[in-house]
């Protein structure tokens, strides 16, 4: 009886792990994926001619990711990770650059939607600074 009372005991904790390392693993395919989408939409508005269709795609793909990341930090899930404690510490601002980020996709989205080079590059480079902005704050480089 004891040993089935530990394991009832245990079973929690066990799950909890495991939605630690399932939301740490999912953010950083997210985050990877993010990082490719980014360089790939740079790639395309850099271009001659816009592929406008391709962008189109590409910006819908980062507004997909980005949705990834922004419920992908529950608490404690910085073990195993590169975040830093900090972001729990400091919720809120995090949580307001994780919007800007995701702000700035949608403004790329819709300069793609509507074939606006100037509005999809702003949107870009809005989220690409946001980006580096919460690194250096809340990512450890190691």
């Amino acid at each position: 009886m004891v040993k089935f009372t530990r394991w009832l005991i245990a079973l929690p904790l066990l799950a909890s792990a495991h939605s630690v390392n399932t939301a740490v693993e999912s953010r950083q395919n997210a985050f990877e994926a993010i990082e490719s989408l980014v360089d790939e939409a740079e790639d395309l508005l850099d271009a001659r001619e816009i592929k406008w269709q391709k962008l189109l795609a590409v910006s819908a793909q980062l507004n997909a990711q980005g949705d990834i990341v922004l419920n992908a930090f529950p608490k404690g899930s910085h073990q195993n990770s590169r975040a830093k404690p900090r972001i729990w510490e400091k919720w809120g601002h995090f949580e307001g650059m994780m919007s800007q980020m995701d702000q700035g996709f949608k403004l790329l989205h819709k300069g793609s939607t509507t074939q606006n080079t100037r509005l999809a590059l702003q949107g870009l480079e809005a989220a690409a600074d946001t980006c580096r902005s919460c690194h250096r704050s809340y990512r450890s480089f190691w």
